[in-house]
């Protein structure tokens, strides 16, 4: 267990933690806030430190290659 802001773990840390290399992760899944990025939140998008998270998950899923990833979708995004 990692006790941090999410924007702060790296992912190469996490996958070298867990004897992981690329590829070898079964599933990586994530939830994005939506309050930045929805159509009935602020829509604050990128302005919001929030409506950068998105991009945090996209560094997970280049740095550790998942073999199938789950998302939560958000109207509007």
């Amino acid at each position: 267990m990692y006790e941090s802001d999410v924007a702060a773990l790296e992912p190469g840390r996490l996958m070298a933690d867990l004897g992981l290399r690329p590829g070898e992760l079964v599933v990586l899944c994530g939830g994005i806030p939506c309050q930045s990025l929805s159509s009935i939140g602020r829509r604050g998008g990128t302005a919001d430190r929030r409506g950068l998270l998105w991009w945090q998950f996209i560094w997970w899923l280049e740095s550790a290659w998942p073999q199938a990833f789950l998302i939560e979708n958000v109207h509007g995004l």
